[in-house]
């Protein structure tokens, strides 16, 4: 019996953009736990929406969802 192994292709970029993403949300939430984060951050404007509607800790978790989406969706099967 043997295995079948599959190859799998990385999309680099988006595995790229997605780490970067996850590691924000990730010190944006430290920082608010420990206090460390000031009243005013610079963020994009569409990250500053969902943290103006969430909250930072509602925000930060949406946010590192979707960066944790994005790194396993930069692993596609091969057809």
């Amino acid at each position: 019996m043997s295995v079948q192994q599959t190859k799998r292709k990385v999309h680099w970029g988006q595995l790229f953009f997605g780490v970067l993403w996850l590691v924000g949300a990730i010190l944006i939430f430290a920082l608010y736990q420990t206090g460390g984060l000031s009243s005013s951050i610079p963020v994009p404007r569409v990250v500053w929406l969902v943290y103006e509607f969430l909250g930072i800790e509602m925000g930060t978790l949406v946010q590192a969802l979707l960066s944790i989406l994005i790194i396993v969706t930069s692993f596609p099967k091969e057809k």
